[in-house]
């Protein structure tokens, strides 16, 4: 069991907050219940675990509590901002499944149509031909990024130079590349999700940072989210940093080498999303009120459901991450999914809690249950669990002591 962290201090303050849309009510409010946060993350931040950190905790569709914490800079020593803009990397795949989703609503594909029905470059190997979009939404295809997979393959991969052109390019050199394991026979985190939004271009016509904007960050308010960030929110932008062995904290580059500030020639489904605390707030409100956002449909319950509840098969109990096997969390199409109440990976989590995170530290959890919604954001590699696994408990032990 991890050691949970209580703190009584007491915060100033809580910066206020106007929302925009996805049942946020207008009026700022604070909550003393989470001033423990703000003492937490400011020791780590003392302890040279992150920079900075914005923190946003929502209940019933009203944000409680949402704070900035440190610098966004440490060089020229600004202040983190609650606008702050932040490389969520990972936290991508799950808008890009969802979008997926209400494609498949359009009849556009089937869940067991394989990939190669759709890209060709597939259909020129047994293995590939096998891969359904059910493998790419629950990350049982076999596909990998160079990180997860065995040095051979990995070499391959990065020989492939995988992420030098468009999607297009990119799934074509793809197809070059060893699976790390046959379809749904595992479960490998890799690059499913890139796949996925090259075949969102095929179905819709569209690239893919056009039919998000279009389908979802328009429809919810999602005004900071996008491939990269335009010229006059570019002070917004969080440094990222590697925390060294020495326990330094020095300016990084992203894992990805994309260009931050120009539209980009490829859009990574599966990690080139930047974005802010408000908005992702908004995609999650979204998913735990069923689809709907302000009385329309963006996308169905049953879709919603696929999204987040486990959809892995028998023969894969859980799911595992460059060898931690995290037992008793399962995967949807998009969200992990906790299958097991106070699991040895996450004994603080609770049955049926969904969520994920990106390559520099973010973190996000909500509870359907509690109708809850918690937000961390953080750029620091290499990847942490410091702000989820430090702050869930007491989070949990706020909304337990009173109603919001």
């Amino acid at each position: 069991m991890r050691t949970r962290l209580f703190v009584t201090l007491l915060t100033p303050f809580f910066l206020l907050l106007t929302c925009l849309s996805a049942r946020a009510k207008e009026a700022p409010k604070s909550d003393t219940r989470f001033a423990a946060i703000a003492p937490a993350v400011d020791a780590f931040i003392r302890q040279k675990k992150l920079a900075g950190a914005v923190t946003l905790v929502a209940q019933e569709g009203e944000i409680l509590h949402l704070q900035a914490h440190g610098l966004a800079d440490i060089a020229s020593e600004k202040p983190m901002a609650t606008d702050a803009i932040f490389r969520i990397h990972s936290m991508t795949k799950a808008i890009v499944t969802a979008a997926a989703l209400m494609l498949y609503e359009e009849s556009r594909f089937a869940f067991d149509d394989p990939v190669s029905k759709y890209l060709p470059a597939f259909a020129g190997r047994a293995d590939l031909s096998q891969i359904t979009v059910r493998s790419l939404m629950r990350h049982t295809s076999g596909l990998s990024y160079a990180f997860t997979a065995p040095q051979e393959i990995a070499r391959k991969q990065m020989a492939a130079n995988i992420w030098s052109g468009d999607l297009e390019d990119f799934a074509q050199r793809l197809a070059t590349v060893p699976l790390v394991h046959p379809p749904d026979q595992g479960w490998t985190y890799g690059v499913s999700i890139d796949v996925l939004g090259y075949l969102i271009e095929t179905w819709s016509g569209m690239r893919l940072d056009d039919f998000l904007k279009e389908r979802i960050f328009d429809p919810l308010g999602m005004v900071d989210t996008g491939f990269y960030v335009p010229e006059p929110k570019r002070d917004r932008l969080a440094a990222l940093y590697t925390l060294t062995e020495d326990g330094d904290l020095i300016p990084a580059n992203s894992p990805f080498s994309f260009d931050l500030f120009t539209r980009p020639k490829l859009c990574s489904g599966g990690g080139g999303l930047l974005s802010t605390a408000t908005d992702y707030f908004r995609f999650l409100q979204m998913i735990l009120d069923a689809g709907s956002v302000d009385g329309t449909q963006l996308l169905s319950a049953d879709s919603v459901a696929l999204m987040t509840t486990n959809q892995l098969p028998k023969q894969i109990p859980s799911i595992s991450v460059t060898g931690e096997k995290r037992t008793g969390i399962g995967f949807g199409f998009g969200f992990s999914v906790v299958t097991v109440e106070a699991g040895d990976w996450d004994p603080d989590g609770k049955l049926d809690e969904f969520g994920w995170g990106g390559a520099a530290s973010c973190h996000y959890w909500v509870s359907p249950q509690d109708r809850l919604i918690v937000v961390t954001l953080e750029q620091t590699q290499p990847y942490g669990w410091t702000l989820e696994w430090g702050l869930k408990p007491m989070i949990y032990e706020a909304i337990a002591d009173s109603g919001p």
